[in-house]
This record gives structure tokens, sequence and C-alpha cells, in this order.
């Protein structure tokens, strides 16, 4: 809403997939979900998708512009999922660990894709760095942007 200077009335619903029959039936007219959980609707002429929130268009839906080229500057929203564990884990648990990810990167990164996702992988030693950039990053924007817990 910053970003556009509009105002939506929010409606809460527990999980993207209660949210898709109200939707498709027009009693929500908005909703932004992971390109992945969108594409089967947006594939199937369910849903239309009008833009990606990420730097890039997906290379499932190329035809759907990012947020960049529909006119909303900045508004770039990378999803990831990270494998963390206990402070104080031995070092030899977590190198056991980071070896059977790496051991199998290449069929979790086929899964990903071929769920509609991207695969990213960040080193192990860069991981800290990148968390702490993203926690800075969000606790700004919802800092400028007001959001406060009801």
């Amino acid at each position: 809403m910053k970003a556009t200077d509009t105002k939506f009335i929010e409606v809460p619903y527990k999980g993207a997939t209660a949210v898709y029959p109200d939707l498709i039936a027009g009693r929500v007219d908005l909703f932004f979900d992971s390109t992945a959980g969108a594409f089967p609707f947006v594939q199937s002429g369910k849903v239309k998708g009008f833009a990606i929130l990420a730097p890039q268009r997906s290379k499932d839906m190329p035809d759907i512009p990012t947020m960049d080229e529909a006119g909303v500057n900045g508004l770039n929203v990378d999803s990831w999922i990270g494998l963390f564990a206990p402070a104080g884990t031995p070092k030899t648990v977590i190198d056991k660990l980071q070896s059977g990810i790496a051991a199998s990167s290449s069929e979790l990164k086929a899964k990903y894709v071929a769920g509609g996702a991207d695969y990213m992988w960040v080193p192990p030693e860069k991981l800290d760095g990148f968390v702490h950039a993203e926690h800075d990053k969000w606790t700004k924007l919802i800092k400028d942007a007001g959001i406060t817990l009801e």
C-alpha cells in the first residue's frame, strides 16, 4: 500500500489455500502469493497474474512483468528457505548436514524448479550475513510503513 499510495481492505486468511476459492469467485480482488503457489492457478487460467514481486520475470510465467516493469519500483521480494540448527550444535554435526545438503543439491534444485520455484544457494560461510541483511531490510520496511502487530 505504501509503495503505490493506495488503501486495501485486508482480509485475514489461514493460509493461501483458503484464499483461492474466494479469489476465483471474485469475493477477493487481490492476493499476494508465492510464484510457486500461484503457478497452477495462473497456468489453468483460473486467476490472472499481473506482476511478479521479484527482480526478474519467472521462467514459468514469462508474460507476467515484474513490479518494476509494471511501474511499481523497488517492490522486490525474494522468498527463501534456510536450514538452521540450535546454537551450540557441534561442528561435526553441522559439517555432516552441510555435506548431505551439498551432495543432494542437484536433486533439491530439480524439485524446486519442478515446483515453479528458483533455487538459490548461499554458501554456509555467507549465510549469517545474508540473514542479517534480510532482517535489517524487512525491519526498516516494516517501521517505515508503520506496520504494527494487532
